[in-house]
């Protein structure tokens, strides 16, 4: 212990003889920089104050790009370049161009030097709907988030084709809103023809106790049990449990039976 002792009594005798850094002060250098040479005060540069009305300031370009878009969506046909800048109220909207281009459903006029979008469906009137709809070769429908996004303002002239019959509209269960529209090819909604009604009041439904026998000299499969049949099994005993029959234990160690001692006898 006593070369332990030493050798740390050592290195602290080592870490008090270590010369000292000083550390440096910065409120004397900045001080030295404002005096400057012989004592002389520096002057300070002037920032100028930040304009917060600056069109290139506190605007980014993805805000004025969304703001467009949406400028754009609403009008019909090709909308100018200047338009889009008074609309903005921008000095310039060159560099709205080449972001715009890169839009997959934005089509660039170079000849009226505007833009137009090119929704997913070009139907803008009730005519085309009801004629987009019936054109239809399967029973797809149309939603109406894939039309609003060509037609904003459809909600209107869809809740008229439904009350008129022209159209199937099938709404959310919350805000009741529509969701999917379909084109009535048939008669009038909720109406059902009488020769139908009196071939549905001709059909005799059979008793519930009678219902599985039919279904099965139908050769079809009921999907429950029929009641006659399990008082039929349960007069004749078949409906009680089945008894489980014993476990065998099984014999180990049958090749050392000539070796090993039975104990048990």
């Amino acid at each position: 212990m006593s070369s332990l002792d030493n050798q740390l009594s050592a290195f602290k005798n080592k870490i008090k003889s270590a010369p000292t850094i000083k550390k440096p002060s910065f409120v004397a250098k900045r001080k030295e920089e404002e005096e400057g040479v012989g004592g002389q005060q520096k002057k300070r540069k002037v920032v100028p104050p930040v304009n917060p009305f600056n069109e290139n300031v506190g605007r980014h370009a993805a805000t004025q790009l969304m703001h467009a878009v949406e400028y754009i969506k609403k009008q019909v046909g090709v909308v100018p370049i200047e338009n889009i800048r008074s609309y903005l109220s921008l000095q310039s909207a060159d560099f709205l161009v080449p972001l715009l281009k890169k839009m997959d459903q934005m089509s660039y006029n170079a000849v009226q030097r505007g833009f137009e979008y090119m929704p997913k469906f070009n139907i803008r009137t009730k005519a085309q709907l009801m004629a987009f709809l019936k054109s239809q070769p399967t029973a797809k429908g149309l939603s109406v988030r894939d039309l609003k996004d060509g037609w904003a303002d459809c909600l209107d002239s869809i809740e008229e084709l439904e009350q008129s019959g022209d159209l199937i509209v099938l709404r959310t269960k919350k805000e009741n809103s529509p969701r999917m529209m379909w084109a009535n090819m048939g008669g009038p909604i909720g109406m059902v023809d009488g020769e139908f009604r009196s071939m549905w009041s001709q059909i005799k439904v059979p008793d519930e106790s009678e219902l599985p026998s039919k279904l099965e000299e139908a050769g079809l499969k009921p999907t429950s049990v029929d009641p006659a049949t399990i008082k039929s099994n349960k007069a004749n005993g078949n409906g009680s449990k089945k008894q489980k029959k014993p476990r065998r234990s099984k014999i180990t160690n049958t090749h050392l039976d000539g070796v090993l001692k039975d104990y048990g006898r």
